[in-house]
Protein backbone atom coordinates (compact mmCIF):
# COMPACT_ATOMS: atom_id res chain seq x y z
CA UNK A 1 0.00 0.00 0.00
CA UNK A 2 1.09 3.54 -0.66
CA UNK A 3 -0.01 6.50 1.48
CA UNK A 4 -1.25 9.57 -0.43
CA UNK A 5 -3.09 12.82 0.24
CA UNK A 6 -6.13 13.21 -2.00
CA UNK A 7 -8.61 16.00 -2.58
CA UNK A 8 -11.18 13.79 -0.84
CA UNK A 9 -12.20 13.30 2.76
CA UNK A 10 -13.11 10.19 4.67
CA UNK A 11 -16.84 10.07 5.33
CA UNK A 12 -16.17 8.56 8.77
CA UNK A 13 -13.36 10.67 10.28
CA UNK A 14 -12.89 13.45 7.65
CA UNK A 15 -9.19 12.66 7.15
CA UNK A 16 -7.62 13.41 3.74
CA UNK A 17 -4.93 10.75 3.54
CA UNK A 18 -5.57 7.35 2.05
CA UNK A 19 -3.85 4.06 1.39
CA UNK A 20 -3.81 3.03 -2.26
CA UNK A 21 -3.06 -0.60 -3.07
CA UNK A 22 -0.01 -1.32 -5.19
CA UNK A 23 -0.67 -2.79 -8.67
CA UNK A 24 0.57 -6.26 -7.70
CA UNK A 25 -1.64 -6.38 -4.60
CA UNK A 26 -4.85 -8.37 -4.26
CA UNK A 27 -6.43 -5.40 -2.47
CA UNK A 28 -8.82 -3.27 -4.53
CA UNK A 29 -9.93 -0.68 -1.96
CA UNK A 30 -8.79 2.86 -1.19
CA UNK A 31 -8.74 3.08 2.63
CA UNK A 32 -8.46 5.97 5.07
CA UNK A 33 -5.07 6.01 6.81
CA UNK A 34 -6.60 7.10 10.12
CA UNK A 35 -9.66 4.86 10.61
CA UNK A 36 -9.11 2.32 7.78
CA UNK A 37 -12.63 2.86 6.41
CA UNK A 38 -13.05 1.96 2.76
CA UNK A 39 -13.44 5.11 0.63
CA UNK A 40 -13.91 3.51 -2.78
CA UNK A 41 -12.64 0.88 -5.19
CA UNK A 42 -9.42 1.70 -7.01
CA UNK A 43 -11.18 1.37 -10.39
CA UNK A 44 -13.75 4.01 -9.37
CA UNK A 45 -11.01 6.39 -8.23
CA UNK A 46 -9.16 5.87 -11.51
CA UNK A 47 -12.30 6.65 -13.54
CA UNK A 48 -12.90 9.84 -11.53
CA UNK A 49 -9.31 11.01 -12.03
CA UNK A 50 -9.50 10.38 -15.79
CA UNK A 51 -12.75 12.38 -15.97
CA UNK A 52 -11.17 15.30 -14.06
CA UNK A 53 -8.18 15.33 -16.41
CA UNK A 54 -10.53 15.32 -19.38
CA UNK A 55 -12.49 18.28 -17.96
CA UNK A 56 -9.29 20.26 -17.33
CA UNK A 57 -8.02 19.53 -20.85
CA UNK A 58 -11.35 20.59 -22.40
CA UNK A 59 -11.42 23.79 -20.32
CA UNK A 60 -7.88 24.64 -21.45
CA UNK A 61 -8.92 24.27 -25.10
CA UNK A 62 -11.81 26.72 -24.63
CA UNK A 63 -9.65 29.32 -22.87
Amino acid sequence: MIRVTLDLTCSVCHHDQFFLPLPDSDQRHVRCTRCMAVKCHTADLEKAMIALNREKRDAARVA
